[in-house]
């Protein structure tokens, strides 16, 4: 039990960080990113409003694309960077720790 309150520590400071220090992400598109955005509009929303930094509509945009397209790990990661910057850190490491094994 030790070994996972520890790990969870780790997991919990390492979002406090990210959230204190908050150029540490990017939400740059990769080019597999940019085949979802020109099929699906709630994605290409989604992104827009990350990049306007408009967090409340890229979280509304992103969890609509996301329905379609659970297993996209560039949507989980897109959506833990808004969750992150709108302050909403148990979401954030969700989505964050929800995207890492799809990648």
């Amino acid at each position: 039990m030790l070994p996972v309150m520890q790990l969870t520590a780790v997991a919990l400071l390492t979002v406090a960080w990210l959230a204190w220090w908050p150029n540490t992400g990017t939400a740059d598109p990769a080019e597999d990113d940019a085949v979802a955005v020109k099929l699906d509009p709630d994605y290409a929303a989604g992104k827009q409003a990350l990049n306007a930094k408009d967090w409340p509509a890229a979280i509304t945009s992103l969890n609509a694309a996301a329905l379609g397209d659970t297993p996209n790990a560039d949507m989980q990661n897109s959506l833990g960077y808004a969750y992150r910057n709108a302050g909403q850190l148990a979401l954030a490491f969700r989505h964050y720790t929800y995207c890492l094994p799809l990648q």
